[in-house]
């Protein structure tokens, strides 16, 4: 029997998303760094020169077209900070597209005599030497550990990541598998 367990439709929109959401963010620091505060610190200054009193200063802003009065000067301090914080929203943003990437066209297989992991390991099932559901009930999560060529390993059976009835089905499979090799 041959199971395959695709990626979901929402993790993938859901990562995308995220993604997408975080490169905004790092744009909309960018912006306040290069133009949104500078241009708030020079409305500022010009006020300051026309009036120390900024109680006058929304008057002179409408009566010199200076556009709407800031409330404070925010200085160099503050377009480092927005650059830095477009730097790390920036490069978090990519990492999560980088890896949503990544894992577009993993699959998590099942055929008669192994499992081929979303890494394409394949794993006999003689190679399986247990499961962790210790998330299984709460989030759909198992861990599969095996030995294989004298190495250790582990993969993730998800059936949120990974569509849930082969997930579940794939699961069922090892938990059958390891049950039989050990009454054996």
């Amino acid at each position: 029997m041959t199971v395959e367990a695709r990626i979901t439709p929402i993790w993938k929109k859901q990562k995308l998303l995220l993604g997408l959401l975080m490169l905004g963010f790092g744009a909309w620091f960018l912006f306040d760094g290069l133009i949104g505060y500078p241009k708030s610190d020079e409305r500022y200054r010009a006020l300051e020169k026309l009036s120390a009193d900024k109680s006058e200063w929304p008057a002179l802003a409408k009566q010199h077209n200076i556009g709407r009065v800031p409330e404070k000067f925010l200085g160099p301090g503050k377009v480092i900070e927005q650059f830095v914080a477009a730097g790390i929203t920036g490069l978090v943003g990519l990492g999560i597209l980088a890896y949503w990437f990544s894992q577009l066209k993993r699959t998590v297989r099942m055929d008669d005599d192994a499992i081929t992991t979303a890494a394409g390991v394949r794993v006999p099932f003689s190679a399986i030497t247990g499961v962790g559901k210790k998330l299984w009930e709460k989030k759909g999560i198992a861990k599969v550990r095996y030995s294989l060529e004298g190495k250790d390993g582990e993969f993730v059976v998800d059936d949120y990541k990974f569509d849930t009835k082969p997930s579940r089905q794939i699961l069922e499979e090892i938990e059958r598998r390891l049950i039989e090799s050990h009454t054996k």
